[in-house]
């Protein structure tokens, strides 16, 4: 495990652009509109800087009607919520980056680490990657990825491709802990019941 690398990007004032560097590709991402540029920064605003050279780049914009996605012009799909293009929006993301990484090996899988140590689960779509690192998080593992794992050639290392947790909905009942949305502060949580005095 290589610390949880996370993949790379460029921030730009008002993130209207951002490149995306991870497996040795390179896919850029335009967002205009103030909801766009939101979406954008919340799925890749933490990564770090890769510079330029993309070989593609998708652009997503948002109207009265919601949310449009086009690559390199043309269109790709359009969703009426942020959440619904966030999902269109990374998909596509990992796909580029995948279609021409290089040197090294490429992996559809989720990660987990713990002390230091790192686990792969590699597996097909909708076969339970992001419920099993849920359920590793829930135990005191760290998220890496339910994504892409990419082990360049010559390292005993990998390198998750950061992105957040992606549950569906059928892994409430496995990981409710997962769902229910922190406190905010200042608002009251829910009393702890009162203990007898007696016992």
């Amino acid at each position: 495990y290589a610390g949880g690398v996370p993949a790379a990007g460029v921030r730009h004032a008002g993130m209207t652009i951002q490149h995306i560097a991870f497996a040795g590709s390179v896919v850029g991402v335009d967002a205009s509109g103030p909801g766009a540029q939101r979406l954008a920064r919340s799925l890749f605003g933490h990564l770090p800087d890769a510079g330029s050279g993309a070989h593609t780049t998708l652009s997503v914009s948002e109207d009265g009607d919601g949310f449009h996605l086009k690559r390199d012009g043309a269109p790709v799909g359009a969703r009426p919520t942020a959440a619904a293009m966030a999902e269109l929006l990374l998909g596509e993301v990992c796909h580029h980056l995948a279609d021409r990484s290089s040197g090294g090996l490429l992996l559809h899988a989720a990660a987990v680490a713990v002390g230091g140590q790192g686990l792969v689960l590699p597996g097909a779509s909708g076969s339970g990657k992001s419920t099993l690192c849920g359920w590793f998080t829930t135990r005191g593992w760290q998220y890496l990825t339910d994504e892409m794992v990419y082990v360049p050639f010559g390292s005993v290392n990998f390198i998750a491709f950061a992105r957040p947790l992606s549950l569906k909905s059928d892994a409430r009942p496995h990981l409710p802990q997962l769902f229910e949305p922190p406190p905010r502060p200042g608002r009251p949580c829910a009393a702890a019941p009162r203990r007898s005095a007696r016992g």
